[in-house]
C-alpha cells in the first residue's frame, strides 16, 4: 500500500475511535457527575462533563500501539504525557493546588529531558547542557500552562494547539513523530465533534496538559532534528504563549496572584467588546493560522504553494471579519449587489439551478473517480470500509448532513475517493476530462459565492474553519503529492458543499452523502 493511503489510514483510525468512544464518555462523567459547573469566568450556562481529555486520550493510546515503534523518545513522552494526564485528571475531579500542579508539569519535563538529553538549541549554550536542561524545562512547563490557561472556550485551546502541531510536521517528515502528529489531529478532530460551541463536554485540565505537553515535545524534537531556531515553535503557537506571557506579568505588576484565576485573558478581552463565542474562536484560530504559516515561510521560503495558501487564509479571515463588523459590532451597511438582483429577476429559475449544476458536477466526478480507481487490495477495502462507518455515525447524528454545516464524514469520504483515484499516479495529476470538471466547479462557485456568502459565514463552526486551516497546511506537504493536491480539491468541494447544503432537499436526503457513498461502495465492489 502506498504512503499516501497509509497517510489518510493513520488520520482515519485515532478520528474513528474518538467518535465512537466520546458519547459514551460523556454519557459515563454525567453518570459519575464528574462536572465543570458555571461561574463568572466560565462561559457556559449549565454544568458539563469537564474532563474529556481522558476519553481521547484513550484512543490515542491505542493507536500509537498500532501505528508506532516504541523508540526511547516515544515511550519517554509516553510516561511524562500519562502521568500529566492522570495528574489533570484528579484535578478535573477534585481540585489540586497550583503549587502541586506546576511541580507534577516539572517532573514530566525532566523525565523527558534526563533521559532522552534534548534540549532547545539556543545559541551561545550548546556547550552548556546543564543550563540547556533547565531552559527546556521551564519551556516545556511553560508551554503546557500556556494551552491550559487558553482553554476558556469552546474547542479554542485545542485548536489553537493542533495548528501549532500541523506547521511543526513539516519539520518532521519521514519520522516517528510525523505519525504522532497525525493520530494526535485524529483524535483531537473526533474530540472536537463534541467540544464545538455549545460543548457537550470540555476537554479539561486532562486534555490541556496532554496537548500542551505533546506540543512543547514534538517543538523540541523538530528544534534538533530539523535545526529550526529556539524561538521559532513559540511563534507557530504564538496565541496561547504570547497571552499567557502577557497575563504574567500583568499580575505581577499589579501585585496579584499569578495562579488566581480572572478574565485577563485574551479571549475574554475579544468578547467584552461584544463579538461573539464563535467568532471569538474564529478570529484567534485566523491570527494562530497567520501567525505559523507567515513563521513557516521565514524559516524555509515564500514559495507559490505557501503565498496561495496565505492568501485563502487571509480571505477566508476577511470574510468572517466583515461580518463580524456587521452583525456582532453593528455596522451595517446595504448589500445588495444590483447584478445580481437583475439576473435572478430575469430569470427566476437561476435560483434553483445550482443545485442541478453542482450535484451533476458531483455525480461526473464520481463516476470518472469510479472508473480510475484501481483495484484496492485487502487493505485498501478495509479502509474504504471504515470511512463509511465513520460516515455512517455522522448521518446517524441528528445534526450531520441536515444542518447547513459540512460534517467531517463528508470530507473524510471525498478525500478518500479522490486518493483511491489517484493511486499510482506520480506526481498526483488531474487528467482530461476530470479536469474540466472540476474547474467548472470553481466556475459555479465564483458565481454563487458573492451571493450566498455577502450575510452568511463561509464556515457554521469553528471546527469547519480550522479543517480548512488544516487542508492549506497539507497543500504545503509537497514531499506527500496526494496531500498537496487533495488539500485544494477538499477545499473547493467544502465550498461546494456549503452551497448546496442551503438547499432544503439536499439536507433532507443527505445527497452529498449519498454520492461519496455510493462512489466508495463502487470502488469496493470494483475491488472484489
Amino acid at each position: 500500500m502506498i504512503p499516501e493511503i497509509h497517510i489518510y489510514f493513520v488520520i482515519l483510525i485515532p478520528f474513528l475511535l474518538t467518535m465512537v468512544m466520546m458519547p459514551v464518555g460523556v454519557k459515563l462523567l454525567n453518570y459519575l457527575d464528574i462536572l465543570d459547573h458555571p461561574d463568572y469566568r466560565k462561559m457556559h450556562a449549565r454544568p458539563t462533563p469537564g474532563t474529556g481529555g481522558i476519553i481521547f486520550f484513550i484512543p490515542l493510546l491505542i493507536s500509537v500501539i498500532i501505528f508506532m515503534d516504541f523508540s526511547t523518545e516515544l515511550v519517554t513522552y509516553g510516561a511524562g504525557v500519562t502521568f500529566l494526564v492522570m495528574v489533570g485528571l484528579v484535578d478535573d475531579i477534585r481540585s489540586i493546588s497550583p503549587y502541586n500542579k506546576l511541580f507534577a508539569q516539572a517532573l514530566a519535563a525532566l523525565l523527558f529531558v534526563s533521559i532522552t538529553r534534548q534540549y532547545l538549541q539556543i545559541p551561545l549554550l550548546t556547550d552548556h547542557p546543564a543550563i540547556s536542561a533547565i531552559l527546556t524545562i521551564i519551556y516545556i512547563v511553560a508551554v503546557t500552562n500556556s494551552v491550559n490557561l487558553i482553554d476558556g472556550l469552546d474547542g479554542l485551546a485545542a485548536g489553537l494547539a493542533i495548528i501549532g502541531i500541523g506547521v511543526l510536521s513539516f519539520f518532521l517528515q519521514g519520522t516517528d513523530f510525523f505519525v504522532l502528529i497525525l493520530i494526535i489531529g485524529g483524535v483531537i478532530f473526533g474530540f472536537l465533534r463534541a467540544n464545538t460551541f455549545p460543548a457537550m463536554v470540555f476537554m479539561g485540565d486532562s486534555g490541556s496538559y496532554f496537548i500542551g505537553y505533546s506540543y512543547a515535545i514534538i517543538s523540541i524534537v523538530a528544534t534538533r532534528v530539523a535545526g529550526i531556531p529556539f524561538w521559532a515553535p513559540i511563534l507557530i503557537l504564538g496565541v496561547p504563549i504570547i497571552d499567557m506571557t502577557v497575563v504574567f506579568f500583568q499580575r505581577l505588576l499589579r501585585h496579584k496572584n499569578v495562579f488566581v484565576a480572572d478574565r485577563s485573558h485574551i479571549h475574554f478581552r475579544i468578547m467584552d467588546l461584544g463579538i461573539s463565542h464563535k467568532n471569538t474562536v474564529f478570529l484567534l484560530y485566523s491570527v494562530q493560522g497567520i501567525l505559523a504559516l507567515l513563521t513557516y515561510g521565514y524559516l524555509s521560503s515564500f514559495s507559490r504553494w505557501l503565498i496561495i495558501s496565505l492568501t485563502l487564509l487571509v480571505i477566508f479571515t476577511l470574510q468572517h471579519i466583515f461580518l463580524i463588523l456587521r452583525f456582532d459590532l453593528g455596522h451595517k451597511k446595504p448589500l445588495e449587489i444590483p447584478i445580481y438582483s437583475a439576473v435572478f429577476e430575469k430569470f427566476p429559475f437561476l435560483k434553483k439551478a445550482y443545485i442541478y449544476f453542482f450535484i451533476l458536477l458531483l455525480f461526473l466526478i464520481s463516476l470518472y473517480q469510479i472508473y480510475e480507481s484501481p483495484i484496492v487490495g485487502h487493505r485498501g477495502i478495509v479502509m474504504v470500509f471504515v470511512a463509511l462507518v465513520t460516515a455512517y455515525l455522522f448521518i446517524l447524528d441528528k445534526n450531520a448532513g441536515r444542518a447547513a454545516n459540512v460534517s467531517i464524514g463528508m470530507i473524510l469520504l471525498a478525500g478518500l475517493n479522490i486518493i483511491i483515484s489517484q493511486m499510482g499516479s506520480f506526481p498526483m495529476e488531474l487528467n482530461f476530462p476530470e479536469i474540466y470538471l472540476w474547474l467548472l466547479l470553481v466556475l459555479g462557485v465564483l458565481f454563487s459565492a458573492p451571493g450566498m456568502f455577502k450575510q452568511h459565514n463561509i464556515f457554521d463552526s469553528p471546527t469547519e474553519f480550522l479543517l480548512i486551516i488544516l487542508l492549506l497546511f497539507s497543500t504545503l506537504h509537497h514531499s506527500e503529492m496526494v496531500l498537496s493536491v487533495t488539500g485544494y480539491l477538499l477545499i473547493l468541494l467544502f465550498v461546494v458543499y456549503k452551497i448546496l447544503l442551503q438547499s432544503e432537499v439536499v439536507r433532507k436526503y443527505n445527497l452529498i452523502y449519498v454520492i461519496n457513498i455510493l462512489t466508495a461502495t463502487a470502488i469496493i465492489i470494483k475491488s472484489l
